[in-house]
């Protein structure tokens, strides 16, 4: 029960809307120190659950705080323990993804959607994970397509459709208008949420910007006067290219 509630926690931080609790101050710092305390604290109840152990792997590997080669670990024994494939292959292509094999966690993520029902909540979760690999790549135009695919296989995507925008592509009619109602306030926020979710978890600066380029350009034409990057955010990536510059390996 602890590691489903660790879980249930996770998905909460990752909601869009974000929960109004998170932006006090220390909130997401205590919810993360939660989670960590809950896997670790838990661990042996994954030995002969697969799914826990992916549960584990995934939660290790979104608060960032340095397990990336145990969640690799895990997400490994858990596949290999596994008949839940589909499953399996979104988290190690999570991990692929992040470490910088993007080839190889695309092509995970197409096996996954092989064995995904079309419609289903998961198979628009591979596809938004998929997406995020494209945008990590450069690869615009077919962030647009998997966006279209994503769109008709499950529309309560909408909600979200803005984090993947770009200047350099067409917006849909409800991008468009999503664009249109925005405040300047909420565009910081978005950037905000896409680093936390997304960004903040690939270990290569430039696959962090990448990720944050369509949605931030986008936003930056529709208010061209105000600086929307939160503080933290280009603090950040400005000392992980300072560290890259440096040939330091992080």
């Amino acid at each position: 029960m602890a590691m489903l509630w660790a879980f249930n926690r996770m998905v909460q931080s990752i909601d869009w809307p974000p929960d109004a609790a998170l932006s006090a101050p220390g909130a997401v710092e205590a919810l993360q120190d939660e989670i960590e305390s809950l896997v670790f604290g838990h661990l042996q109840a994954t030995e002969d659950n697969p799914l826990l152990k992916l549960a584990a792997a995934k939660m290790l590997f979104f608060i960032n705080r340095g397990h990336h080669e145990f969640a690799e670990q895990l997400a490994e024994e858990a596949f290999a323990e596994s008949t839940a494939f589909a499953a399996a292959y979104a988290t190690r292509a999570q991990l692929y993804m992040c470490a910088g094999k993007l080839e190889e966690a695309l092509r995970l993520y197409d096996l996954g959607l092989e064995l995904a029902e079309f419609g289903t909540e998961f198979y628009a979760y591979l596809l938004i994970l998929k997406c995020t690999a494209l945008m990590a790549g450069g690869r615009r135009a077919e962030v647009q397509a998997t966006t279209l695919e994503l769109f008709q296989a499950w529309p309560h995507a909408q909600a979200i459709a803005l984090f993947f925008i770009s200047p350099l592509q067409s917006m849909t009619p409800e991008q468009e208008t999503m664009l249109a109602t925005l405040t300047p306030e909420r565009a910081t926020a978005m950037i905000q949420h896409l680093h936390y979710t997304s960004a903040r978890h690939f270990l290569s600066v430039e696959h962090r910007r990448q990720v944050l380029s369509g949605l931030t350009a986008a936003l930056h034409e529709q208010f061209p006067e105000v600086n929307l990057m939160p503080p933290e955010v280009l603090a950040e990536l400005h000392l992980l290219q300072f560290y890259s510059n440096a040939g330091v390996k992080l």
